[in-house]
């Protein structure tokens, strides 16, 4: 749900360093397993497990991508990327929704709302985050 987030985020990357490479890798890694985590969902109909595999999936994934942000800010003394990344509302109201779809997904008579929180966590994100896009186009201006 983050890849035009993960673009902008690397667009204002001056430089990759080894820490920047393997925060990278371990966001992507989460993400190569979403193919194999919806089949299955798909196949036991929504049971238990494997909606709580996919809810835990996603939370990885979010805290990955946070890991990258941190990453990219530390390896640049610069505080305009610093101030692009640090209000993370977002990122917060992600990791809640995503908490809670975690626990209801162990609640057999709503265990389907955890698939409704996904989808509110998921429709934050259908609008890029702009604070890194609106900074490489100030970067790119100078």
């Amino acid at each position: 749900m983050r890849w035009a987030n993960h673009h902008h985020l690397l667009q204002i990357t001056q430089e990759v360093n080894g820490k920047i490479m393997w925060a990278n890798l371990l966001y992507l890694f989460p993400l190569s397993l979403f193919p194999f985590a919806t089949g299955w969902v798909a196949r036991s109909g929504f049971a238990q497990v494997p909606t709580t595999v996919f809810a835990a999936l996603n939370l990885a994934e979010s805290l990955a991508f946070i890991l990258l942000e941190h990453a990219v800010v530390s390896s640049h003394e610069c505080m305009e990327i610093s101030s692009a990344v640090s209000a993370a509302k977002k990122e917060i109201i992600t990791i809640a929704l995503e908490a809670a779809a975690i626990v209801v997904s162990f609640i057999p008579p709503i265990r389907f709302g955890a698939y409704v929180l996904l989808l509110a966590m998921s429709s934050l994100w259908i609008i890029p985050d702009l604070r890194m896009k609106k900074f490489y186009d100030k970067s790119k201006g100078d």
